[in-house]
């Protein structure tokens, strides 16, 4: 015995399914074609950000950089010296001639 679900489709309901679908489709609006401005603004909007933020990161830059006349002497000796007794290359490539 064949189980019924509880619906029921209207008589010719298929066998006119196929020309209804069609005359829907005809009555679709057309697309509209993208203009220029529209196809080139979400580049535009990156640009523009992009711009923006190396903007803010050089004001923030200059603003927070600390001349060399503000630099203490005693500071820039250490530097000096970490600097002259650290060579990265002999670190990694002459162990043995390190000097500590």
């Amino acid at each position: 015995m064949a189980k019924r679900c509880g619906i029921q489709t209207p008589d010719g309901y298929f066998d006119s399914l196929q020309s209804r679908l069609v005359s829907i489709a005809d009555e679709a609006p057309s697309v509209r074609k993208v203009g220029f401005v529209r196809k080139v603004a979400p580049y535009l909007a990156y640009a523009a950000s992009l711009v923006a933020a190396v903007m803010l990161g050089s004001f923030i830059l200059r603003k927070t950089a600390v001349s060399d006349s503000e630099i203490p002497a005693w500071e820039e000796n250490l530097v000096a010296e970490v600097l002259m007794s650290a060579d990265p290359y002999a670190i990694v490539f002459e162990p043995e001639s390190v000097n500590p």
